[in-house]
């Protein structure tokens, strides 16, 4: 019984995946051999994502089965209109909290996925070809006219990584937005978004 997918599928499954930046199965440059599903951020989220859309389900027994008939409607669809459908899921189904590998973001994802349609608001404003970095990101969300600028400035210092992990890293991954990345640790594949 699992409630995750099992451990020893993820690798045979990730090499499916069209995503560039593919979950690492290497840790500390030593291969992992088990693991929770958490950890692998991007099978996670298809996952989560499968489940709102009713995709896939846990059977009697506690197995991940598919869900045949919804997955035979679902891929009749046009990819923009699965795109379109999955992004809806993501901000209304899939619960942000369980998204995240650790408790130190569920608090902000939590937040955000609340607040959603407000930040939704900076993305719609962007021109064509316009480029915006993180950190501008953040300060248009927590901008206010009763913070001064050194308020804002330390709370845009604090929370740029949660914007990045909570909200960019899942608009990246459903092509909303492209991004410019910077390698912070390469040994163990973190990446930061630069601008997007």
């Amino acid at each position: 019984k699992n409630r995750w997918i099992p451990f020893k599928h993820l690798k045979r499954i990730e090499k499916n995946f069209i995503n560039p930046v593919k979950d690492s199965f290497a840790f500390i440059d030593k291969e992992e051999e088990t693991g929770k599903e958490t950890r692998k951020k991007y099978i996670h989220f298809i996952h989560l994502l499968s489940r709102a859309e009713r995709l896939i389900y846990t059977d009697k027994r506690g197995y991940v089965q598919i869900n045949k008939q919804h997955f035979k409607k679902f891929t009749q669809n046009s990819y923009g209109d699965n795109i379109l459908k999955l992004l809806l899921d993501w901000m209304e189904k899939v619960n942000w909290v369980k998204l995240q590998a650790t408790e130190y973001t569920t608090f902000n994802a939590q937040e955000y996925q609340e607040n959603i349609v407000g930040i939704w608001q900076f993305f719609y404003q962007l021109k064509p070809n316009e480029k915006k970095t993180p950190t501008v990101l953040t300060k248009d969300i927590y901008a206010d006219p009763s913070r001064g600028q050194k308020e804002l400035d330390e709370i845009t210092e604090y929370l740029t990584h949660d914007v990045q992990s909570i909200i960019l890293r899942y608009l990246k991954w459903f092509g909303v937005i492209d991004t410019q990345e910077e390698v912070i640790f390469p040994d163990l594949w973190i990446r930061s978004i630069k601008q997007f």
